[in-house]
């Protein structure tokens, strides 16, 4: 137990300075390219609260990294101080000082997926709102005539050209009702659409219906109140999306409870990430665990943590390209989110054996 708990503190603490080194640098590039339009919206107090709410975010991102960097440096300066010789002579496998680790990641990982799950996305709203209110709000800055976004609510599809006054008003707005086998059943095109009073109305609208697959009356009415759960914060919501979105709120998109502005693929993608976001933890621990060989002759670094580095990084290259290609429906979304993860720990953990048989 002794052992464990001085492992684990070693790891711990290489980890948390390359965590703080790594988002410090990041925040203060960040902060260069942002400052001038930060300081405009409040002064140095702006800065300040820029940096804050920026900072959920660039912690979620770096984690992983911080484990791989954490791991591999532990383990190299164990091996350096002939501390994992002392451990082998007690007749420790590799395997058993490795998973010393394990616990301090596991919580990590737990950490991580946390912060992911409830605290960046509300940071990162909270940062879009303060961000766009302070500059005008860029969804009332819409080209007219260009669609600023489509949303997709159940099975209307939605386009909305502009949005005004917090998106309490809609300039050029076009609805498609679907029918459930998802045919075009019927088109509302509105010049405007305002909120009032807790409800849609829209103005200048042309109602077509089809019929057969082919297009009926259409219809001009002056006004036409406009039944719909979508609020004005949906619209501007969906206007200024963020990167980082809970289980609960992908599971209500997917549901049909909350409006989405991209397809099924795109969501269902990110709701399976969530779930194999904990396992990017152990699997930066195992391709870190070259590094146990220590420094090689001559002083110079061992291969087995240029290795263990190297693939490291080529994971989040190769999962970053997944989940986009998951995202674009051109993978699954199950393999998009675990096959990186799975593939990787298979190579950690064989790499693993093979300097436990080694020895």
């Amino acid at each position: 137990m002794t052992l464990l708990a001085y492992v684990s503190r070693v790891f711990a603490a290489r980890f948390f300075f390359c965590l703080v080194g790594l988002a410090a640098l990041l925040q203060l590039l960040d902060l260069l390219d942002n400052a001038t339009d930060a300081l405009n919206r409040g002064g140095l107090s702006a800065v300040g609260w820029y940096a804050v709410l920026r900072l959920p975010s660039t912690v979620n991102q770096l984690i992983p990294v911080s484990v791989l960097l954490g791991a591999a440096a532990a383990l190299l300066a164990l091996a350096n101080g002939n501390e994992i010789v002392a451990m082998r002579s007690t007749g420790l496998s590799l395997y058993r000082i490795v998973g010393f680790l394990v616990p301090a990641t596991v919580v990590l990982a737990v950490l991580h997926y946390a912060l992911g799950d409830q605290l960046a996305p509300r940071a990162e709203r909270s940062f879009q709102d303060w961000w766009s209110t302070a500059s005008h709000n860029a969804a009332d800055g819409g080209d007219a005539g260009s669609t600023l976004l489509w949303i997709r609510d159940g099975r209307t599809i939605l386009s909305v050209d502009r949005l005004g006054e917090s998106g309490r008003v809609i300039e050029g707005l076009s609805i498609f009702d679907r029918d459930p086998t998802g045919n075009l059943s019927g088109r509302i095109t509105a010049a405007r659409a305002e909120y009032k009073d807790g409800h849609w109305t829209l103005f200048d609208v042309r109602r077509t219906t089809l019929r057969d697959k082919s297009l009926g009356a259409e219809t001009s009415l002056t006004s036409l109140d406009w039944r719909t759960t979508l609020r004005p914060e949906d619209f501007v919501e969906l206007a200024e999306p963020v990167d980082t979105l809970s289980v609960g709120t992908l599971l209500d998109i997917l549901a049909g409870r909350r409006p989405g502005a991209a397809g099924e693929a795109f969501y269902e993608t990110r709701l399976q990430r969530k779930f194999a976001l904990p396992l990017t933890s152990l699997v930066m621990l195992l391709v870190a665990a070259p590094a146990a060989a220590g420094v090689g002759r001559h002083g110079n670094l061992s291969r087995g943590l240029g290795w263990g580095l190297a693939a490291g990084f080529l994971f989040l290259i190769i999962d970053g390209l997944a989940v986009a290609a998951g995202q674009a429906g051109l993978l699954p979304a199950f393999l998009a989110a675990w096959t990186p993860a799975l593939l990787f720990a298979s190579l950690g953990g064989t790499a693993l054996i093979w300097l436990e048989d080694r020895r």
